[in-house]
């Protein structure tokens, strides 16, 4: 018999996202001080159980971005980080996946399939992404009631990741911003696309 292929999920879609079992919980679409290339994602497992990413994707509005994840298991309360072109970009933290393409600072969406090519999130940069900045270069992060706002905690307090100014993350990924959660992949590898 024929090798199964997973379907490919269109990025184009009527639904509305789900919001069940994983969120993307937060987005450095400007990149870092060091590199506007230096983009990240992370992904968080809102349920009670562990969740087999097998065939899920993430996408972005121009598919330059299209994460097929395979033999995965993401456990319950854990993170995801998904780093761009490189596990530099984040100095310290090890990525889950390492991916390419580049997300643009406006007109730019990102959609989280399930293995049935259900939508399960999303955000939208209709036109410009709902939160972040550029100047200076923070992450947009998931609030409790879903919503999206910029990190905004002063570097002097907050945990850092890097040791310059210029490669300082001061959320880092794979840490919860409010209470204590646990980290990481239990099992598997990441198809990153072309």
């Amino acid at each position: 018999p024929a090798a199964y292929a997973a379907p490919q999920c269109p990025y184009a879609t009527e639904a509305t996202p789900t919001h069940q079992d994983i969120l993307i919980n937060e987005v450095a679409w400007m990149g870092s001080e060091a590199s506007a290339t230096d983009e990240w994602i992370e992904l968080k497992n809102i349920s009670a159980n562990n969740i087999a990413l097998t065939n899920w994707q993430l996408i972005d509005k121009e598919d330059q971005v299209h994460i097929t994840f395979a033999n995965q298991i993401l456990e319950r309360g854990a993170y995801a980080l998904l780093e761009r072109t490189n596990d530099a970009t984040v100095p310290n933290i090890t990525a889950d996946a390492i991916y390419v393409g580049a997300l643009s600072n406006e007109n730019e969406g990102l959609r989280l399939f399930n293995q049935n090519c259900v939508l399960v999130d999303e955000v939208l940069a209709n036109s410009d992404w709902p939160s972040g900045s550029t100047n200076p270069k923070r992450s947009m992060e998931r609030a409790g009631d879903l919503s999206w706002r910029t990190y905004s905690g002063n570097p002097s307090t907050s945990p850092a990741v890097g040791a310059a100014s210029s490669t300082q993350i001061f959320v880092p990924p794979k840490a919860d911003k409010s209470v204590g959660a646990t980290s990481g992949i239990a099992t598997g590898n990441i198809a990153t696309g072309d």
